[in-house]
């Protein structure tokens, strides 16, 4: 698999997600978490292959981002366990330690565990999350526009270049709660690449 410090030419545009997608309301208490994953797969889709798209629309489409009770900490979320489990079941080596799952723990935890970024690194070349929602919008925005009328934002899977205004009003509401979150990931993130820059200063001197 590519490493992630190189930009992969994107040939079609990537596969679209929004929150309505997900079928929650704001009172829904998985509400936050999934708003902060659909921003994440925003912020990273045009940098994603095919099968990472449709891997992470996966993993998020069928909830399984979702924190149980018993997983607040994330050693205990489903997705971590079953990434170290493959880990310890074919040792370090191991080749498919998932970019879309960590993307989806990033999106939901403020830190990750040492041992889990190193693997990270060693296989993707990077564990910094480049926002490239500016791009990812710039191909699916205009859901009249017939050449896109396959991959808008706005609509779940497919949309027409027929959508009623009605719909791409809800739909924009909708993608203006998603956008809210935007700062706050985007904040997070920086703050954690300076804590981790700075951690490895520390251990240089």
């Amino acid at each position: 698999m590519a490493s992630k410090g190189k930009e992969e030419a994107t040939v079609r545009p990537p596969m679209p997600l929004s929150l309505d997608d997900l079928g929650l309301v704001p009172t829904d208490p998985n509400w936050e978490h999934a708003a902060a994953c659909v921003r994440m797969y925003q912020a990273q889709a045009v940098r994603l292959t095919r099968a990472e798209q449709e891997e992470m629309l996966d993993y998020i489409l069928q909830h399984d981002y979702v924190v149980r009770p018993s997983a607040v900490a994330v050693f205990s979320h489903k997705l971590y366990r079953a990434t170290m489990k493959e880990v310890e079941k074919e040792g370090e080596d191991v080749s498919n330690v998932s970019w879309p799952i960590f993307l989806i723990l990033s999106a939901i935890y403020d830190r990750l565990p040492k041992k889990y970024i190193k693997l990270v690194r060693s296989l993707h070349g990077m564990t910094v999350i480049i926002d490239d929602t500016a791009a990812y919008l710039a191909t699916v925005r205009d859901p009249n526009d017939a050449s896109h009328a396959s991959a808008t934002v706005f609509n779940g899977s497919t949309s027409s270049s027929t959508s009623s205004v009605r719909e791409y009003n809800h739909a924009a509401q909708i993608q203006q709660e998603v956008n809210n979150h935007a700062v706050e990931i985007q904040q997070e993130v920086k703050k954690q690449v300076k804590k981790q820059v700075k951690k490895e200063v520390q251990k240089i001197l």
